[in-house]
């Protein structure tokens, strides 16, 4: 690995800490109030060999290339350990070896070294502290490449790496929840997201670093969410439910919570007070269009199809263009067989998502239902015979601002090669347009699809999009 930063500092504290030493522990016992001796912590002590080894550490810090400083980490951890068998209460000598194993990569050992310097001198525990996560961020910051690789499995022993040396920041645990839950793991998956909570639970923020624990608030909604999720998943539904639970006596009116616990209720079988759930959140003042359309996502799948179709309607009424929201307003009215309206709310989801099949199929089928075969027959023929679809988008929300929308363009009657050009258009939270993205997707040969993506970086609060075909 590559040095680390702040090595040298944080050397030097070392060597100031082992120049006051003492050289051994208080001369006779501390007796505490309970008649016991109290335990003394052993003070750092310098010798020969500690010399070596901060010499050695000094040269892997300055070293010109991975090779040279792993194997100056080597010869300081020779040199650290043969100082803890001169001295083996002697903390310097841990510390010194715990530094020279987070430079060979050995976090095994590492930690196990730095956990005895401090338990033989507790005042070291801010300078370990910092050792420690230093490597985080570098095994952290490793993994984030592997993920960009498309390397799971390495992103996945990085991150490892990352919680073993350090276990106080959260982002690897969700990291590695996320990993897990990918690869189908979800009982480590829930292992995860549930370390997340303690860790966030068990922090006093006034004690701690402001700078550390920003964003922990919006961490442990997220374990909280996909703990509930992935137990789901494990249909460990009790235990899912229990999460959500736990989890919404500490944090009362988290509507997204409360609409999965509804959802994990109505998968357990008890539909009667999942209906009562969502109906309650469906009437909750205040509610935001984005929570309203995550209600209307947990009626449908709850089949209270005319309930989910009055949440998305409040979306739609906020956020016209919301092409989800009225994708699915259409589609729940369409599974409750209220043919008028699907033929009404029709031709505006036609408008807004002119490539979609499903946006004709549903008003040919409502047409038909409602005794009209010749237009249900003309619109049946227009949505097979478009010469591209537009399908399988995906949104992505960022919780600082913007989004990502992912889809796939596919090729039915266009030649080989055709620039397809569209504006994807992101919605706000009051339906308003915070901004647009332009992609090209080059048409494949006729049936295959191609993926396009667009990411736009702002800072206002997406939720939904509509697209242009240029």
């Amino acid at each position: 690995m590559k040095a680390r930063s702040g090595l040298v500092a944080l050397l030097t504290l070392a060597a100031a800490a082992a120049g006051c030493a003492s050289g051994g522990a208080a001369s006779g016992p501390v007796i505490g109030p309970d008649g016991q001796p109290v335990q003394v912590a052993t003070r750092p002590s310098d010798d020969n060999f500690t010399t070596s080894a901060q010499l050695y550490l000094t040269q892997a810090q300055a070293a010109g290339d991975e090779t040279e400083a792993a194997q100056r980490s080597s010869l300081a951890a020779e040199a650290a350990l043969n100082a803890i068998n001169a001295n083996p209460q002697n903390p310097l000598a841990y510390l010194l070896a715990g530094q020279a194993y987070l430079g060979m990569d050995d976090m095994v050992a590492a930690d196990s070294m730095l956990q005895k310097a401090t338990d033989l001198y507790p005042p070291y525990a801010a300078e370990v502290e910092a050792y420690r996560e230093n490597s985080w961020v570098d095994y952290y910051n490793g993994a984030l490449g592997h993920l960009n690789a498309g390397d799971l499995d390495a992103a996945i022993e990085s991150f490892e790496m990352a919680h073993m040396i350090f276990k106080g920041r959260p982002e690897a645990m969700l990291q590695l929840g996320a990993a897990y839950s990918q690869k189908g793991d979800f009982e480590m998956s829930a292992e995860y997201f549930q370390q997340v909570l303690d860790l966030v639970e068990g922090t006093d923020y006034a004690l701690a670093d402001s700078m550390r624990v920003a964003g922990w608030d919006e961490y442990e909604i997220q374990a909280a969410r996909f703990l509930g999720q992935v137990l789901t998943q494990a249909e460990n539904y009790d235990e899912a439910a229990a999460a959500y639970t736990e989890f919404l006596e500490n944090h009362p009116g988290d509507v997204t919570i409360m609409a999965q616990l509804a959802m994990v209720t109505m998968a357990a079988g008890d539909t009667v007070s999942a209906e009562r759930m969502y109906n309650d959140l469906l009437n909750m003042p205040n509610i935001t269009a984005r929570e309203l359309y995550d209600v209307g996502v947990g009626l449908f799948q709850s089949e209270a199809y005319m309930a989910s179709a009055q949440a998305f309607e409040k979306v739609v009424a906020v956020a016209p263009n919301h092409r989800d929201a009225l994708f699915n307003l259409v589609t729940a009215l369409y599974q409750a067989e209220q043919w008028e309206r699907v033929i009404e709310l029709g031709e505006d989801l036609r408008e807004l998502d002119p490539h979609n099949p499903l946006a004709f199929q549903y008003s040919a089928f409502a047409y038909a239902q409602m005794g009209d075969s010749d237009t249900g027959v003309a619109l049946q023929e227009t949505g097979q015979n478009l010469a591209f679809t537009i399908d399988n988008t995906r949104l992505q929300p960022f919780s600082s601002g913007g989004a990502s929308l992912s889809g796939q363009v596919t090729n039915n009657s266009l030649a080989e090669g055709t620039p397809v050009s569209l504006r994807i258009n992101f919605v706000g939270i009051q339906g308003e347009t915070v901004g647009s993205v332009e992609v090209t997707v080059v048409a494949g040969a006729a049936g295959m699809a191609e993926v396009f993506q667009a990411e736009l970086d702002s800072e206002a609060e997406v939720i939904g999009f509509f697209y242009e075909v240029l």
